[in-house]
This record gives structure tokens, C-alpha cells and sequence, in this order.
């Protein structure tokens, strides 16, 4: 177990729902730490906290004042669980240094937003090497060893994900500059024809790419299988949408991407949405959609929630 702590404010939090976040940073490589009985009264303050866990009240509308003053003073970003219902499931404000979790507050989804909050953020053990969050969006790539898509994020926060199609794990390209070679090559004041076809003589059918773009907010797929990506909001109709249905061309797909976004690129399991356990959790979420997925051998992709 690491020595990067979270922070917990059980009290205003409730015995329930503290349970399932202590047991969601445990999960994630973290060390949940009760706030502020544990850290400030003994004087003790724990190791490397990197989140501060708390609750909004219903009807507030401001931050309680003993969380900023932690929040402030600790340096730290704050997930506050609501006890109402948001205009999303989640709701990331003041530069994504503060997420608001709303109402239907599942477990799976308080799990997968702690587990969110906390890739990147010096928890060793976490279980997906693979994840990122960055002001966009959290991505994660998962696969078995040897087949995990090969990611790169520019200083945006731009990611672009390649994925083998070979029947052997293989890359075309096998280096960060190629990804940012392909990233550039994506972003290019170029037609769709002209992408596509530059893309088509690089990768051909042994790669697909996925990028997500962080000054146009938007998906691009390079996905030359005929089973199609998914995007899945409880915004949009219907919930879960095949990317094809979204845009006449095939292999090259542009998309915008709305907050509460989640694409889901996978391959190795193209029946998924048949799969009931796994429909119903993308409700809670792509870190609670990934925990299901990391059971099953065989199966490898890139998922991207927007924030």
C-alpha cells in the first residue's frame, strides 16, 4: 500500500457512504485517512495527501468553508458527493480542481470517481497503469499483456491511443513521436478524404487510432473493423449509440465530444453490448465500466470519459 493518502470527511459524508469510499481508495492504492479526526486533532498529519472527500448539502451552493481552508491549504482537488441530483452525473468546476458527484450516487459510481480523481496522482498500486486524467477527460488503455494500445498525451491534454488489429499484438508505430506523428496528422487542416486516405497508406487494417482533442473537443477514430466504437451519455438518444450511426463515412469517424461523454473502443469482446452486466454499469461510469472489463482476459480497447 502507498503512502499517498485521501482525505475523508466521514462526519459529513455519513457512515454508508464513507464505507464505500474508504473501500474505493483502498482499491485505487491509496490510503483513506478520516478527516478531520484522524489528521488535524492528533496533529499528524498523513503522507502525500492527493484528495479531499466530502459532502454538499442539499440546496448549497458553496463549498463548506472547513473544506476550502484544507482544500486551500493542502493544495488539494475536492470531490464533494451531493445529496441532489446535477445537471450531470458529474460536474467538474474551477479548472477541475473541484468535482461534484449528483444523485443516484451508486457505489460503483462513487468507486470509479475516486479511482477517477486519483490516476496519475502517485497512487503506485492503482490497478490501470493505463489511465490519465487531464483537464478534458479521464482516458484509460487496457488490454492483455503485450496488447495494451500504446497512448500518448501532448501537454494539452490531447490523447491519441493506437490499437493493434493483427492477429499477434503488433504496432505500426511503435514510438511517442509517431503517435504525436499521427496526432498532428489528425489535426491537420485536411479534408475527410485526405485523412482518411493518409491514414489508410499508414496504418492500413493493422491498426485502429483513437484521438481525442482537447482544443476542439472533439473524437476522431480511425476504425477500419467493422464492428464500430460506441459513445454512451445519459444526455443523449438514445444512451448507447454506435458511432456509425453518427456519421455516413466508415473507417474515419469525427465526433464531438459533449461533457459526460464515454467512448468505449474495444476490442476483443465485439458483443459486448449484448452483455446486460456491462450495459447497465456504463451508467456509473468509465472508471466502474473498466473494473468489469480488467476481469476478462481477452479484451483490449481505449475509453474516454469527458468531464
Amino acid at each position: 500500500m502507498t503512502d499517498a493518502a485521501v482525505l475523508v470527511a466521514a462526519v459529513q459524508l455519513g457512515d454508508a457512504v464513507s464505507a464505500v469510499v474508504f473501500a474505493a481508495c483502498r482499491k485505487a492504492g491509496a490510503n483513506p485517512v478520516a478527516w478531520p479526526a484522524a489528521s488535524e486533532s492528533s496533529g499528524a498529519a498523513p503522507s502525500t495527501p492527493l484528495l479531499l472527500v466530502g459532502a454538499l448539502p442539499p440546496g448549497e451552493r458553496r463549498i463548506p468553508a472547513e473544506l476550502v481552508d484544507v482544500a486551500v491549504r493542502l493544495d488539494l482537488p475536492v470531490l464533494l458527493v451531493c445529496r441532489e441530483p446535477l445537471v450531470r452525473p458529474l460536474v467538474s468546476t474551477h479548472s477541475g480542481r473541484v468535482t461534484l458527484l449528483g444523485q443516484p450516487a451508486t457505489s460503483a459510481r462513487i468507486q470509479g470517481t475516486v479511482r477517477m480523481l486519483l490516476a496519475g496522482r502517485g497512487a503506485d498500486d492503482s490497478p490501470a497503469a493505463g489511465e490519465r486524467l487531464g483537464p478534458l477527460a479521464w482516458t484509460a488503455t487496457f488490454g492483455p499483456p503485450g496488447a495494451v494500445p500504446l497512448a500518448c498525451q501532448a501537454d494539452d491534454g490531447s490523447i491519441t491511443a493506437l490499437l493493434s488489429l493483427a492477429p499477434e499484438p503488433t504496432h505500426t508505430a511503435t514510438a511517442p513521436h509517431d503517435l504525436a506523428h499521427l496526432a498532428n496528422l489528425v489535426r491537420a487542416d485536411l479534408s475527410h478524404d485526405q485523412t482518411l486516405a493518409l491514414l489508410s497508406e499508414r496504418l492500413g487494417l493493422e491498426a485502429a487510432l483513437v484521438h481525442l482533442d482537447a482544443a476542439s473537443a472533439s473524437f476522431t477514430l480511425y476504425w477500419p473493423t467493422c464492428r464500430p466504437p460506441y459513445i454512451y451519455s445519459r444526455l443523449r438518444l438514445p444512451n448507447l449509440c454506435a458511432l456509425s450511426a453518427l456519421s455516413p463515412e466508415r473507417r474515419l469517424y469525427r465526433v464531438a465530444a459533449s461533457h459526460g461523454d464515454l467512448l468505449v473502443a474495444v476490442l476483443g469482446d465485439e458483443d459486448w453490448t449484448h452483455d446486460a452486466e456491462l450495459c447497465a454499469v456504463l451508467a456509473d461510469g468509465g472508471p466502474a465500466f473498466l473494473a468489469l472489463l480488467e476481469g476478462r482476459s481477452h479484451t483490449a480497447g481505449v475509453l474516454a470519459e469527458v468531464r
